[in-house]
């Protein structure tokens, strides 16, 4: 595997852990190490990572952990806050276990891809979708990374990321966020697609 692809798999696993539950202190340390290696790496603006590292460190050094699990809540599994799912942006209803659901299950069945039973996640959640992209590069399946980048994620992780940054107030979220748009910009510009249209649905929240 190249350093590229080492750093582009490491960065989806970092995503997919840090959009899964409320972080934990390790995750946190984690996700620094990571991200202080992408830095300089990829074509985002140093100000993105930068202030991403910032956000990270105050968390870490201010021992925020508690504030930004209650904010994680908040943004991510109250009713009030988004519904990280690719059914909820693509189906027909905003509900579970629709047609796109489908979709990414027979995805994974065909590439020989389980999630961890212990996750508990719905194939489509977002997190889901991002540890699968990180499973694809380490079996260096670049033709289905470009595939499901383009019908899945390019589809609907985007406007995801709109929708949380409107809901979060904390400053980690918020630079986490752009952050993930960014670094899934240098993803779409290295799969040669186009711009996801950040009109999926008005109002999906």
């Amino acid at each position: 595997m190249t350093a590229e692809d080492n750093l582009r798999g490491l960065n989806y696993t970092m995503l997919s852990s840090l959009l899964y539950k409320q972080i934990e202190l390790e995750t946190l340390q984690t996700a620094i190490e990571i991200t202080e290696a992408s830095s300089s790496y990829f074509d985002m603006e140093t100000k993105v990572t930068d202030e991403l590292l910032n956000a990270m460190e105050t968390a870490l050094k201010g021992q925020q952990i508690s504030q930004l699990q209650a904010e994680f809540t908040s943004t991510f599994l109250l009713p009030t806050g988004v519904r990280p799912y690719e059914s909820v942006y693509r189906g027909e209803k905003f509900q579970l276990k629709q047609e796109p659901w489908l979709k990414v299950k027979k995805f994974y069945l065909d590439c020989g891809f389980k999630l961890d039973p212990s996750s508990r996640l719905l194939e489509d959640h977002v997190s889901a979708e991002l540890i699968f992209m990180s499973h694809l590069i380490e079996q260096k399946e670049h033709d289905l990374q470009c595939e499901f980048y383009r019908d899945h994620i390019n589809q609907w992780v985007p406007q995801l990321l709109v929708d949380a940054k409107d809901k979060t107030t904390s400053c980690f979220y918020t630079k986490l966020i752009d952050y993930a748009v960014a670094f899934l910009e240098v993803e779409r510009r290295k799969f040669k697609l186009q711009e996801c249209n950040l009109n999926i649905k008005e109002g999906v929240n």
